[in-house]
């Protein structure tokens, strides 16, 4: 559970936490802000949780993109992603992107922490939650950064859809063939985010 890569602030409830489901002797009363729209990602309980509490009372987790290890807390930059999702951290692991900072999307995500640095598991607010792989990715990665190199917008690559004048740049450096494999990625969660985070 992502929570308990975090350090705790303890409370004094006993119970189980709401968000995690977790049995805890040092929770925090179910308080929520007016502004806390993720009800249906409760679980049944009676407290937060010390650890998920720290997540939940920092905001930064609602507005920034971060990855969560042994070694504590990274708050990211969309390159900074980009970095992350190429090398990830050492096991376990849990990495969040967030698009709008609007909302806390990691609710829905709180048992998708990863034990593999080969395939693991991204969280978006954007395309949800998906187990990915690194090779793959890296693969991905190349191919984005080839056709960026070579004129193609962010918006074609993510739709699959390439304008005239973009195709012709791609003939006149005799790279066409690399779309027919763009449209084999195309739509795929892994793809988005990859556009995403690219330059």
């Amino acid at each position: 559970m992502i929570s308990y890569l975090l350090p705790p602030t303890h409370g004094k409830m006993s119970g189980e936490c709401v968000l995690c489901g977790g049995h805890t002797e040092s929770g925090h009363p179910v308080e929520f802000s007016e502004n806390f729209t993720s009800y249906h990602l409760l679980r049944d309980g009676d407290c937060i949780c010390e650890h998920c509490y720290t997540l939940l009372k920092n905001q930064e987790f609602r507005r920034r993109s971060f990855v969560l290890s042994k070694e504590g807390v990274r708050f990211l930059s969309r390159a900074e992603c980009r970095e992350v999702l190429l090398s990830p951290p050492d096991p376990p692991f849990f990495i969040y992107i967030t698009q709008s900072g609007q909302r806390q999307g990691w609710l829905s995500a709180m048992q998708c922490v990863s034990y593999s640095k080969e395939r693991f598991w991204i969280s978006t607010d954007f395309v949800g939650h998906f187990l990915t792989n690194l090779q793959e990715l890296r693969r991905m990665d190349g191919l984005i950064g080839e056709l960026r190199k070579a004129g193609v917008s962010k918006s074609a690559l993510r739709s699959g859809e390439i304008s005239v004048v973009e195709y012709r740049k791609l003939f006149e450096k005799n790279l066409v063939h690399l779309w027919g494999e763009v449209r084999t990625y195309v739509k795929t969660p892994s793809w988005e985010v990859l556009c995403y985070v690219a330059d």
